[in-house]
């Protein structure tokens, strides 16, 4: 197999697009894009580390995913059925993306939320991710990751129907929790001034307003 086609095996074996691929093994997509065409042939030992990455990180996930936390947890209705919260892992992503897609209020885009995205993001935080699980089916998620100073929390969503039994609040605490071991001491996230609903439970679980910051952003690949 010539080299130029090795590359896009590889990239298609993991199931990204050529962006995507570029953002896991953080390539600029020019050099993909001229390995892929054949106008610059990849270095063997180039691709013997990109295979190395791959083994390497699907270790990471297999080693958390045997020493995940669970928690179950009675639902607060007249049903009583046993929820599981426990850590989201890689092969979620699917059912996660699904339900992310189907509630309103949630910030999504391409890169953040891609596959190789979430992948690298649980990775990083293999024990602040939780889904709540009923039946074997994902209807909660919750996303927290820290930089060693604070916590960030992202993608809290529960299920329409299942909705306004504590469900959500506890996967708060079990992300609080978690990110409490870590030693982080405070947690921030980000609330889009018209949801309504989002920014009273927030208040409600004790997350407040602070009115003295303006939140900025910039593309890293901009500067």
């Amino acid at each position: 197999m010539e080299p130029k086609d090795m590359v896009k095996a590889l990239r298609e074996d993991m199931k990204l697009n050529r962006r995507e691929f570029c953002d896991y093994f953080n390539i600029p997509y020019r050099t993909v894009q001229d390995w892929e065409c054949g106008k610059r042939v990849m270095p063997d030992y180039v691709l013997r580390l990109l295979e190395y990455k791959i083994r390497m990180d699907q270790m990471l996930v297999e080693q958390n995913g045997k020493q995940e936390e669970k928690v179950r947890y009675r639902l607060k209705d007249s049903t009583k059925r046993d929820l599981l919260i426990r850590n989201m892992q890689q092969q979620d992503y699917e059912e996660v993306y699904a339900l992310w897609s189907s509630c309103d209020g949630i910030g999504m885009n391409e890169m953040d939320d891609s596959e190789s995205g979430i992948v690298r993001f649980l990775l990083r935080n293999p024990k602040t991710c939780f889904i709540a699980e009923i039946d074997g089916k994902v209807i909660g998620t919750i996303l927290a990751g820290q930089d060693g100073r604070r916590g960030y929390i992202y993608h809290l969503v529960v299920e329409k129907q299942y909705r306004g039994r504590g469900i959500a609040k506890e996967l708060v605490r079990c992300a609080v929790l978690a990110l409490e071991k870590l030693g982080i001491q405070k947690a921030a996230l980000v609330v889009f001034s018209d949801n309504e609903k989002g920014n009273i439970f927030w208040e409600k679980v004790g997350f407040t307003i602070r009115d003295d910051l303006t939140y900025r952003n910039k593309m890293t690949r901009n500067v």
